[in-house]
């Protein structure tokens, strides 16, 4: 059974290892040595770990939780605003149809005139 829990949190730590700095990792692994010495379980993110991620957030400002949410607002905008240019492409393009029907008949009514 320990084995479990020990592969377990192998492969937690290893798919929550992403855009972790360096003293979060450290944190991190101090806190594996905490769990494993005293059979304390942190269900997430242990002290030191938490510690950790202060410290590179601090360090690194794009490595925060604020700028991954200020990412993910810069790409819905982006995708607003693509949305926007594509309508407008559409409602430009079914305006040069309507100048250019009415292009058409104004010619015709100008030829029969004539």
């Amino acid at each position: 059974m320990s084995k479990l829990v020990i592969a377990a949190l192998a492969a937690v730590t290893f798919l929550s290892a992403c855009n972790k700095g360096p003293a979060e990792k450290a944190g991190e692994a101090q806190d594996s040595k905490v769990e494993a010495t005293t059979g304390t379980t942190y269900m997430g993110d242990g002290p030191a770990e938490n510690a950790g991620e202060t410290v590179d957030s601090k360090a690194d400002p794009m490595n925060s939780p604020a700028a991954d949410a200020g990412d993910r607002a810069d790409a819905k905008a982006d995708g607003v605003r693509d949305a926007g240019e594509t309508k407008a492409d559409r409602m430009e393009d079914q305006a040069d149809v309507v100048r250019d029907k009415a292009e058409a008949k104004a010619d015709s009514i100008e030829d029969k005139a004539k």
